[in-house]
C-alpha cells in the first residue's frame, strides 16, 4: 500500500498513512498497534510518501 501525508483539518497537525475518499472527504488510515484511526485531512495537502524499502539492507 503506499502512505500518504497531510494535515488534519481539526488539529492542523501532519498525519501520516493509507490514504481513503468517500466522495466527499479525504482521509488518513492511521494503523498503530492497538488499532487504527480515520483522520478527515484537507486534500490540498496530500503528498506522497517515498518509500525507502529498497534501501535498506
Amino acid at each position: 500500500m503506499d502512505t500518504y501525508k497531510a494535515k488534519s483539518i481539526v488539529t492542523g497537525k501532519e498525519v501520516c498513512g493509507e490514504l481513503a475518499y468517500d466522495g466527499l472527504s479525504c482521509f488518513i488510515i492511521e494503523k498503530w498497534p492497538y488499532g487504527t484511526s480515520t483522520v478527515r485531512v484537507d486534500p490540498n495537502t496530500i503528498e506522497k510518501v517515498e518509500s525507502d524499502a529498497d534501501t535498506e539492507v
